[in-house]
């Protein structure tokens, strides 16, 4: 392209092989820095078809608009996805908020340390009487002098099915 090799760092760009979307299950695992770096790569690939596009019309080059078109879906969908994976993160959240509020463990007025205060543990008194175990059952080895008797085995009988 003519006119935007400012915007490809001085280097020239070839037609490169391109990927699919990011899913919300991929995304999900990722943090929020990297959430944050995929969002701008996107934007910047967006704007970088933009000014494909536009070049070309100044150009009026007949070829391109194709494979512009599906390549911005494709990052409209990661775009998307991204939105989702943090709508998801964020409805978490009220709902562990709202659990919050409730358990006595937690002070969500506490700002200067941890809101979480663990209650000491007190284990319950055992019962005097012991649990009742099942009755082991003795496996008899065989001594040197006993002589294993292997079942006998009787041939099957042919079925013919003619």
């Amino acid at each position: 392209m003519v006119g935007c090799h400012w915007f490809c760092d001085g280097k020239r760009v070839t037609d490169r092989g391109t990927g699919r979307s990011w899913t919300v299950g991929e995304l999900r695992s990722r943090d929020w820095d990297t959430l944050h770096q995929l969002w701008w790569v996107c934007v910047k690939e967006r704007n970088r078809l933009a000014t494909e596009k536009l070049e070309r019309k100044r150009l009026d080059a007949g070829y391109g608009d194709f494979e512009n078109e599906e390549r911005d879906k494709t990052v409209q969908e990661t775009m998307k996805a991204i939105l989702d994976t943090l709508a998801e993160r964020h409805q978490a959240y009220q709902e562990a908020y709202v659990l919050a509020q409730s358990d006595p463990d937690i002070d969500l007025s506490r700002t200067d340390g941890p809101q979480y205060t663990q209650t000491p543990y007190e284990p319950v008194e055992a019962d005097e009487t012991p649990y009742e175990t099942p009755a082991e059952q003795t496996i008899e080895e065989p001594s040197k002098d006993k002589v294993l008797v292997e079942p006998e085995v009787q041939p099957k009988e042919k079925v013919n099915h003619a």
